[in-house]
């Protein structure tokens, strides 16, 4: 796990999510399984969950995390959970939860298309346009995934975060000027893909040079582990 602190936000870095903390709102970025235990605290004031991608790494901790939250939330008071445009993994993970446990609170299923501007207190989530893939084992190939990158400003400060995804010059455009930039690294091992075919992760080298222009990095596994340090890139 890694910390920034800057003012009255902290930044933190956890079992593949990244979990943004101001006094008016508490956002999660992505819900791997098990990240409810790292919250702590922020359990109780999470605001809204930002997904990424549809990808299972990034979805499958949603009902875990939803049944930790019971306890702390008022039956009244919907959860945020904003999607990418034609996702359908995290909406269907909140359907189910609605089904099976119904008079609990209430999830509140947005789909953001690129560009999309998502408030949350005094945070404010940008999306971007990325191209990302996940495998498929039994066939040996990447699929598409709808996803998208963020950029998420507080008032002490701003962040790029910028999944699993083809590296490019927009991706690099993204990270510059910002206060932390966090990319993700290929790290798990995905399946062999032919000549020709799109480069769906960032090496760590190509991931450095993604982040040149941000004033602090952190480079993290598309496996959710910790790859990086604290210091400026």
């Amino acid at each position: 796990m890694s910390r920034l602190a800057r003012g009255e936000t902290e930044v933190r870095w956890a079992r593949g999510a990244l979990i943004v903390r101001h006094p008016t709102a508490t956002v999660l970025v992505d819900v791997p399984p098990g990240i409810e235990a790292e919250l702590g605290e922020a359990l109780g004031d999470l605001s809204a969950v930002i997904l990424t991608s549809g990808r299972i790494r990034t979805t499958t901790g949603l009902l875990g995390l939803l049944a930790a939250l019971e306890p702390h939330r008022d039956p009244e008071r919907p959860l945020r959970l904003h999607v990418p445009w034609g996702e359908e993994r995290g909406a269907a993970l909140a359907d189910t939860w609605s089904r099976l446990w119904p008079g609990r609170f209430p999830v509140e299923v947005d789909a953001e298309r690129a560009g999309a501007l998502i408030e949350v207190g005094s945070i404010a989530i940008t999306t971007h346009a990325i191209r990302a893939g996940e495998p498929h084992w039994q066939l040996g190939t990447v699929e598409t995934v709808p996803a998208v990158a963020l950029t998420i400003r507080t008032p002490d400060l701003t962040v790029a975060v910028l999944p699993s995804c083809t590296p490019s010059a927009g991706g690099q455009r993204l990270c510059n000027g910002v206060d932390l930039a966090v990319v993700e690294v290929a790290a798990a091992p995905w399946p062999r893909i032919g000549e020709g075919q799109p480069v769906w992760r960032a090496t760590p080298d190509r991931a450095i040079e993604l982040v040149s222009g941000a004033r602090e990095a952190w480079l993290v596994g598309d496996d959710g582990r910790w790859l990086g340090d604290d210091r400026p890139v």
